[in-house]
């Protein structure tokens, strides 16, 4: 088994097997003559397709080992709605689908995927999916959207699904990420030793009153849009920094968080999709880490200047990622209370909707969230709107308080991407829902954030007779961004929608087409398409020069 399902097994084993924090739950209403049967067969066909869907977990002379099974028939209950009237029956639906979301999961017998359909009245349903996050991310959910509606109007209309062969499935690449990080973790650890040595014994945060024992983070999601103002001046910024605008409001959100806990660097976990491997993005699977970034609240910095270290922290990160429990159990200090309290995801680009043939399918809000962290940050950019959405725990946060937090976010960032060169001791945060005077507290002694800023790199001119490798980053853009390259100088990465998500899929489809590993940060230093491309070209000189095989080659066997 991988790393990550360990360290997620671990995870629910010391929640409790009955918590349900570690699952991803959509609901959805479907509208038209759904065909149930074929609906089960695209199931059926699903968990044949990916093997995480039909893994168990046991625990074997101490030692945890995951079973796939065979492929077998899913199982759709179906169950009928009573005739009620319309809010009874609203009522009636959600109370079902809390009772059927807390029976939690049984990691040692399974299925990690369930699903459980109602039939509310001819042409309607309600369909709920559970999916326990050993089997699958939130990437996989993209995945299982994507192949479970092309499997099903397979099944509908009896030809073939279409679907990309996988070229890898999910426990060669355990396999082999384990070897390899088992192998060439030293560098990685001694860069992670530097970075956490330091770290406060109290990283605990101002909660409105203590975790009571047993406490199941069952909580709420709240959000703040940001308005397109401030995302205009947060592209711009982005592009002059060579950053994403994921960067710019976790730079904001590092901010803000340390003036609100009185700490002058606050540790957060960010996730990483941990897909760099060619193959990866086509599997249903538990492959995102999680990774500690330090961010900086110095409060005499400018904003800028915070941003360029939060640009080198998450890619000095990235660049010796190794899995977190591997972190945690070279630094034995830091088990004696949890590493983070405070997750951050971005939100762009996981998931698309489902889509059924001849239905119509709209997702419905979820009543109940889990909160995996005290707090879990989610940031959202795009068509240039943004969004900071948090999910708390009702045991630790009242909602006034979180709400309080994205206000403040809000006037913080409109004023830092309004005027990124002024310090942030300047940086209004006017609902802030902690002490007054913890921005003096910021800056108080400490060590120096990680990282060493770097300048922007210059643009330049891919050099002739690199046309087919200029192609080649377009045709990369183009699948990853939906958009078309025009040809300009407008040719910039960050500028035409990219994200920090899809800047990994650029990578991993590069390295892919290339034969060798394309580092994510030239996609972040080389964001025009002629600077990309004449990197590239000079990489692919290195590693001629240098001899390397293949990046990655399926166990033997």
């Amino acid at each position: 088994m991988s790393y990550e399902q360990h360290g997620m097994w671990v995870a629910q084993d010391l929640r409790g097997r009955s918590n349900t924090s570690f699952s991803v739950r959509p609901t959805y209403r479907i509208l038209g003559p759904l065909d149930v049967t074929a609906l089960t067969g695209a199931f059926t066909d699903l968990v044949a397709r990916h093997e995480p869907l039909r893994t168990r977990f046991e625990v074997r002379h101490g030692q945890l080992v995951q079973v796939v099974a065979d492929p077998a028939p899913f199982s759709l209950p179906v169950e009928p709605v009573p005739e009620l009237a319309e809010a009874e029956r609203d009522a009636w639906l959600r109370r079902r689908a809390v009772e059927i979301h807390a029976a939690g999961f049984d990691l040692e017998t399974g299925p990690l995927l369930q699903a459980h359909l109602f039939m509310v009245r001819p042409g309607e349903h309600v369909l709920l999916l559970r999916m326990h996050q050993l089997a699958g991310d939130g990437w996989s959910m993209g995945v299982l959207n994507r192949d479970l509606a092309a499997l099903y109007e397979a099944r509908v209309q009896g030809g073939p699904a279409g679907l990309p062969e996988l070229t890898l499935s999910y426990t060669v690449w355990a396999q082999a990420a384990r070897q390899a990080a088992d192998q060439d973790e030293g560098e990685a650890l001694a860069y992670w030793r530097e970075q956490l040595s330091s770290l406060p014994a109290d990283r605990s945060l101002p909660t409105d009153r203590p975790a009571p024992p047993g406490t199941d983070y069952r909580g709420e999601h709240v959000a703040v849009e940001i308005d397109a103002a401030t995302m205009a001046q947060a592209a711009v910024l982005a592009r002059r920094e060579h950053v994403s605008s994921f960067m710019v409001l976790l730079a904001a959100f590092g901010v803000l968080a340390g003036r609100w806990t009185g700490q002058r660097e606050v540790l957060v976990g960010t996730a990483v999709a941990n897909r760099s491997v060619p193959g990866t993005e086509e599997l249903i699977g538990c492959f995102a880490g999680v990774l500690p970034a330090r961010l900086t609240a110095d409060a005499d910095l400018t904003f800028a200047e915070v941003l360029r270290r939060t640009r080198d922290v998450l890619l000095d990160g990235q660049e010796n990622e190794i899995p977190v429990e591997r972190i945690v159990a070279a630094l034995p200090g830091l088990a004696r209370e949890p590493l983070f309290r405070i997750g951050v995801s971005s939100a762009d680009g996981l998931a698309a909707p489902l889509q059924l043939a001849g239905v119509e399918v709209s997702r419905l809000p979820d009543d109940v969230r889990y909160a995996p962290y005290d707090l879990e940050v989610t940031l959202a950019t795009g068509d240039g709107r943004g969004r900071l959405g948090i999910t708390f725990p009702f045991s630790l946060f009242d909602r006034q308080t979180v709400q309080r937090l994205l206000r403040s976010y809000a006037a913080l960032l409109s004023a830092a991407c309004g005027g990124p060169e002024q310090p942030v001791s300047a940086l209004p945060t006017p609902d802030l829902p902690a002490p007054a005077d913890t921005a003096s507290a910021c800056r108080g002694p400490g060590a120096e954030p990680a990282g060493t800023s770097r300048p922007p790199a210059g643009p330049t001119a891919a050099q002739a007779g690199d046309e087919a490798l200029e192609e080649l980053v377009r045709s990369v853009w183009r699948k990853a961004l939906d958009v078309e390259p025009t040809g300009t100088d407008d040719d910039d990465f960050f500028l035409l929608g990219g994200s920090s998500l899809s800047a990994v899929r650029v990578s991993a489809e590069l390295s892919d087409a290339l034969g060798f590993k394309v580092p994510l940060r030239s996609i972040y230093e080389f964001s025009a398409l002629t600077e990309l491309t004449e990197r590239l070209g000079e990489l692919q000189e290195e590693y001629a020069d240098a001899g390397h095989g293949p990046m990655f080659d399926e166990p033997a066997g």
